[in-house]
């Protein structure tokens, strides 16, 4: 039995490399096939016979026809870039991710990228239509490439996210643009691993209960593009700690009056890293001290000034914080 199912898988494999396949059903061996089995052996042998359907080759081409490249668990390899659709009309069980049949919500793109696709090295980008939705936590992606979560590219204020994004997971580089970051408790976005980069841009920060940006344990964020910050956050503006790294250089940053930082608009501890060098922010007023630097950690403004950050308090460090 063992050689006769290894000759079925050879003749399977062989058959299928030069056509297509369609779906048969498992059916029972005949007499004539069986040849001199006895009658009892037939049927002890078709008592093992599996049941269901199965994929058998069709056809006389080259190659397979209409089957998807499958990457490391049977993910689908990617052979381009690829969009998807968010729409608050759109149903995570039923729809498809097309144009015409939107999934709901953040959390079931990132979750079916993470779980269904091998982004080999291209871009796969999540179109959000207008209107409001939570924000997600990613768990990473495989094959490198880039994911990005694209809103509005005329009014950023049109698509708003009120849960913030926790950028994580076993890898991936990931962009946020043309949204408005509002209501959120805990941190607008947080990247916390430090397999896994976030590049902004194009973002209105409103309130949030944590932080705007937090880059935690080695994670790394990026501004790419010009922002605003529209509301106050229960933290800082900038959080960056245990080896975190943030670059947000030579960007215009709209302040709107008025706002509250209470942990500073700029903290940085731990052994981390904040580039914010070259920036125009239209306000220095904040209420709240303008950065707080510990436990040998370096803000570096290129030289420009304790006045730089916004707020009302001159800014402080201690054991070994660098203000430059």
């Amino acid at each position: 039995m063992r050689m006769m199912s290894t000759i079925w898988l050879v003749v399977a494999l062989v058959s299928m490399i030069c056509s297509g396949v369609e779906a048969q059903t498992f059916r029972a061996v005949t007499t004539a096939e069986f040849g001199a089995y006895s009658s009892a052996t037939q049927a002890k042998l078709n008592s093992k016979q599996p049941t269901g359907t199965y994929l058998t080759p069709t056809g006389s081409g080259a190659g397979l026809t209409g089957i998807t490249p499958q990457g490391i668990g049977g993910r689908e390899v990617l052979t381009g870039n690829r969009t998807y659709y968010i729409a608050t009309t759109g149903n995570d069980t039923n729809g498809t991710g097309a144009s015409g049949a939107p999934w709901a919500t953040l959390q079931k793109a990132s979750d079916h990228i993470t779980s269904r696709l091998d982004v080999a090295g291209y871009t796969v980008t999540i179109n959000i239509a207008d209107g409001t939705y939570s924000g997600l936590a990613t768990k990473g992606f495989s094959g490198g490439g880039g994911v990005v979560f694209q809103g509005n590219t005329t009014n950023m204020d049109a698509v708003v996210i009120n849960s913030g994004y926790y950028i994580g997971g076993f890898s991936g580089a990931y962009q946020i643009a043309y949204q408005k970051l509002h209501g959120i408790t805990g941190d607008a976005i947080y990247c916390g691993t430090p397999t896994v980069s976030v590049a902004f841009g194009n973002i209105n920060f409103g309130t949030a209960t944590g932080h705007h940006i937090t880059a935690y344990t080695k994670g790394a964020i990026t501004s790419n593009a010009n922002y605003s910050i529209s509301g106050s956050a229960g933290g800082s503006h900038y959080r960056v700690g245990y080896g975190g790294l943030l670059f947000d250089t030579n960007r215009t940053i709209a302040v709107s009056p008025g706002l509250t930082f209470p942990s500073g608009f700029t903290s940085v501890d731990s052994g981390s890293i904040l580039r914010s060098t070259g920036n125009t922010f239209s306000t220095n007023v904040a209420t709240g001290i303008r950065f707080s630097i510990t436990g040998n950690s370096i803000v570096d403004t290129f030289g420009a000034g304790s006045t730089y950050f916004p707020g009302d308090n001159t800014g402080t460090t201690a054991t070994g914080g660098i203000y430059q």
